[in-house]
């Protein structure tokens, strides 16, 4: 109910201050209500709005719009997919057509049907088309929503090549900061797990940094943007990206990820004394998980005894070994790390 009401208001309020005078301010809120609707999941009665919508459309243009939301509200009630995909293919307007139907076949996960239907499609070389405005996408168009579903299911078939194409062209054409992260964290995913080039999913993991965002993609994509810093030996650069989620200032699980990193990274640069306060912070907050606190100790030993402060690391290690809930690929390295330590076992 929240995100209909922001919805309505958000795009009332465009309305309101439009420079367009002549805006006719009763369909818009029939817009509005349609696409609330849809939100909500209330998809029966959003095809309906939509089929109203498309029925008195100003043009054959607008009129393929709405039908293509109808398609899509139709195809996502249970049960009804095929028919949604059947209207979506009758709609005259190709770029509408083929939206609605990648948009239902990714909601089905149906990732082999949609490269089997539209992978070679020259998308790019569409008209552009607008797609209604909706809470998370103020502006879309049609060319990029396809690019970036069919590039997602590129992913998915293990094409990482083809799914690096797509997201590169959807990237030029999206419109909103929402959309360009969405495609930045599937280039993410792409370069690290299926083209295993680093520097490329460095660069779009650096570019989700530098929104101000929040959430547990953005803090996943800094702390690998700092990973890769820290590897390249930038140190204060990647310090500097993981402030960016303000790691001080987490609760959960975040309050523990976002402290590794930093010690991680403080370690790396040699600051020992700061890099074990910062794991200490993580080892001693009961808001941080058993995992993360496990974790946490044993790098402190670690980094102590990399350090060469051999006393405080076996200190470490068995306070880890100590703990009630260890899981077992911590108890092993520190076990095997005190033998190391101290081989006469003392």
């Amino acid at each position: 109910m929240r995100k209909s009401i922001t919805l309505l208001l958000a795009l009332w309020a465009t309305i309101v201050f439009s420079a367009d005078f002549k805006v006719d301010f009763h369909r818009k809120y029939q817009e509005l209500q349609a696409e609330a609707l849809f939100v909500n999941k209330q998809y029966e009665q959003a095809r309906e709005a939509f089929d109203k919508l498309a029925a008195t459309a100003k043009d054959q243009v607008a009129k393929a719009m709405w039908q293509g939301r109808s398609a899509i509200a139709m195809g996502l009630q249970e049960g009804q997919f095929e028919n949604g995909i059947e209207a979506a293919k009758a709609i005259s307007d190709q770029p509408y057509s083929v939206q609605a139907q990648v948009e239902l076949m990714t909601a089905k996960k149906d990732y082999k049907g949609l490269i089997g239907a539209f992978g070679s499609e020259d998308i790019a070389a569409w008209p552009a088309r607008a797609i209604p405005r909706q809470p998370k996408f103020p502006q879309d168009d049609a060319r990029c929503c396809v690019l970036f579903d069919r590039g997602c299911a590129f992913i998915e078939t293990g094409d990482g090549q083809a799914a690096a194409k797509d997201l590169d062209k959807a990237e030029e054409l999206a419109l909103s900061d929402a959309r360009k992260f969405l495609i930045w964290r599937a280039q993410a995913r792409n370069q690290s797990q299926l083209l295993k080039n680093e520097e490329k999913a460095f660069d779009a993991n650096f570019k989700i940094a530098g929104l101000k965002s929040g959430g547990a993609d953005y803090y996943r994509a800094v702390i690998a943007a700092a990973g890769y810093l820290s590897k390249q030996g930038k140190y204060d650069e990647a310090l500097e990206i993981l402030d960016r989620m303000h790691p001080y200032d987490q609760s959960g699980s975040w309050l523990g990820a976002g402290l590794l990193a930093v010690g991680r990274t403080l370690a790396a640069a040699g600051r020992t004394d700061k890099a074990v306060s910062a794991f200490r912070q993580v080892a001693d907050d009961k808001r941080t998980s058993d995992n993360d606190r496990c974790a946490a100790l044993l790098a402190i030993g670690e980094t102590l005894a990399a350090a060469g402060q051999t006393d405080e690391a076996v200190a470490a290690y068995k306070e880890l070994l100590a703990r009630e809930k260890i899981h077992a690929q911590f108890k092993e390295k520190a076990q095997e790390a005190l033998k190391k330590l101290q081989p006469s076992g003392g």
